[in-house]
């Protein structure tokens, strides 16, 4: 499982250990989240929850698809034929690999306006079978910063652990009402 990537110092979450992207700290906190386990996904929307007085929680696996396919049914959120420079995966840029901030690819977008969904980093769902406690199995959907071209499919998903941590793993979250 690792160190965490982000810590809770002084009343905020700073950088941890991501020494090996030479990003400055502004830089590093305009990512997208991730690094943290589906309980602390699942934590940040019940306390989002309360301080909002709306419903906040993960997208089930049937959600985060439809957002990303569309009603067409399309392997890409932007159609059927692959491009890395559409989406932020490993060959999207010469180099190596880096998280970028959200958006950075205007190509990755679904009919619905859902950004990032085939590149950037993958998000935690909850699984067809449902369930998201004890040391369940997980899983996330959407491709990430470090993947390959298979795994930017709308239809590729990994399963994990509920406390394992990932730096390719982060989560979006679904509003209810």
């Amino acid at each position: 499982m690792g160190a965490p990537l982000w810590e809770w110092r002084a009343g905020r979450f700073e950088p941890a250990r991501v020494a090996e992207w030479p990003l400055a700290r502004a830089e590093l906190l305009r990512l997208p989240v991730f690094g943290v386990d589906v309980r602390s996904a699942l934590r940040y929307a019940a306390w989002r929850s309360a301080a909002t007085g709306r419903g906040y929680r993960l997208p089930t696996e049937l959600e985060w698809e439809k957002a990303a396919r569309g009603v067409d049914g399309r392997t890409y959120p932007w159609g059927d034929r692959f491009d890395a420079a559409f989406c932020k995966m490993r060959e999207s840029r010469p180099g190596l690999a880096a998280p970028e901030p959200p958006g950075a690819f205007a190509d990755d977008v679904s009919p619905y306006g859902v950004c990032d969904l085939a590149g950037g980093v993958a998000d935690w769902v909850v699984p067809l079978g449902g369930g998201t406690d004890g040391d369940a199995l997980m899983v996330t959907r959407g491709g990430a910063w470090c993947d390959w071209r298979v795994d930017c499919r709308v239809d590729a998903r990994r399963i994990y652990h509920a406390g394992e941590r990932s730096s390719r793993v982060g989560f979006r979250l679904a509003r209810d009402g």
